[in-house]
């Protein structure tokens, strides 16, 4: 006779009924079914855990990690421990880890399951405190950060270099708020700048003659460009255009220090404040090239290949 007293587990399914429940899991339930045991950490690997976008949140007393909406606080509870509150609630309370190390432990384990990466500076002063510099040390110890989407938020650009050489195959570039940005070419000859595809900056003056910086790009987008010369038109016209691997770029820039007729007579139209028109490169490639007003003082100029 069959023994009554044996439990059937989960394990006991079939392969193909188990695989159907663990696809029906949440992100994050996921992850707690692969410190259970290694038959599930083996499953949820295979299926993958993955997170659209991972926010990490550093200020002077706390982090915050934030995982497609889940909300993780870790502050500092009595006696040098950390306190972990989840989603409002208090979960944890760890006494001998300190909260800098069980929140870079965590986002450790999740950085290997997420298509972009957003790293926030909110301490007051910057880089002055010890918790930036604490998660660069942290970088350093780790051999090999896979992220192909990384955004960093008000870092100075001395931090930026340093987290940088951490990244592999980073496809996605965004820079927000970081600045000042006159040391912007020791960032081009690190080879995770080479290698990636995309590029924006946001909220940072950028100088007009970095601009060929970004022409191996397939996309970029510059919120606030010192000039638009038609020096640099021409070079968009005759470099940029040119390039097979090129499609879109977005350029925000000061309608002072521009002529937008000069700047339609490069991609051979009229215009006087605004333009649209095709334009092909080559004879082969061909463009949708436009210039708009957004107020008095500011203007996009835009090229993208149809």
């Amino acid at each position: 006779m069959p023994d009554t007293n044996v439990t059937n587990s989960l394990l006991d399914l079939p392969l193909n009924a188990a695989n159907q429940i663990f696809e029906k899991l949440e992100p994050m339930d996921r992850l707690r079914s692969r410190k259970v045991c290694r038959v599930l950490r083996a499953a949820m690997d295979k299926l993958g855990v993955r997170f659209d976008t991972i926010h990490f949140s550093m200020w002077m007393e706390k982090f915050e990690l934030t995982l497609d909406g889940i909300e993780i606080i870790y502050t500092e509870a009595g006696g040098g421990g950390s306190r972990v509150i989840y989603n409002g609630q208090e979960k944890l309370i760890l006494e001998h880890e300190a909260y800098t190390e069980r929140a870079f432990k965590d986002l450790k384990i999740v950085w290997k399951h997420v298509s972009k990466l957003s790293i926030f500076n909110c301490t007051e002063d910057g880089c002055s405190c010890s918790t930036v510099p604490s998660f660069i040390d942290f970088l350093k110890s780790e051999e090999r950060i896979y992220v192909k989407e990384i955004a960093l938020v008000k870092f100075s650009f001395n931090a930026v270099i340093s987290m940088f050489p951490h990244f592999n195959d980073l496809e996605s570039i965004e820079l927000i708020s970081v600045g000042p940005i006159n040391q912007f070419n020791r960032l081009t000859h690190l080879a995770q700048w080479k290698k990636a595809q995309s590029f924006c900056i946001y909220d940072s003056v950028f100088d007009s003659e970095l601009i060929v910086q970004l022409f191996h790009f397939k996309c970029f987008t510059i919120s606030r460009m010192t000039d638009f010369s038609t020096k640099i038109a021409v070079k968009i016209r005759d470099n940029l255009m040119r390039r097979n691997a090129f499609q879109s770029c977005n350029i925000t820039f000061d309608k002072s220090t521009s002529n937008p007729v000069e700047i339609a007579k490069v991609f051979n139209c009229t215009g006087e404040n605004e333009f649209r028109t095709e334009y092909y490169s080559n004879d082969i490639n061909r463009y949708t090239i436009g210039l708009k007003s957004c107020n008095s003082k500011i203007a996009v100029f835009s090229a993208r290949r149809c």
